[in-house]
């Protein structure tokens, strides 16, 4: 089991991308069941599912952008 720690992950938009980076979490964030490496952005697409940690105390967004 991992957990959400603070701050977690940041999303932002740069250059008319979205795009969220792990700020080096022991729980790991996941994009579409892919962890994202640790202070690295990793562009978002619409429909991708963000898992902040894995088990009990995770938490799960399904990222839509209004364009």
């Amino acid at each position: 089991m991992t957990r959400i720690t603070n701050p977690h992950a940041i999303v932002s938009r740069a250059a008319g991308a979205w795009q969220i980076e792990d700020r080096g979490s022991s729980g790991r964030t996941y994009v579409n069941a892919e962890v994202i490496a640790p202070m690295h952005k990793t562009v978002l697409k619409n429909g991708d599912v963000i898992d902040l940690a894995m088990g009990e105390d995770s938490a799960r967004f399904l990222f839509i952008a209004n364009e």
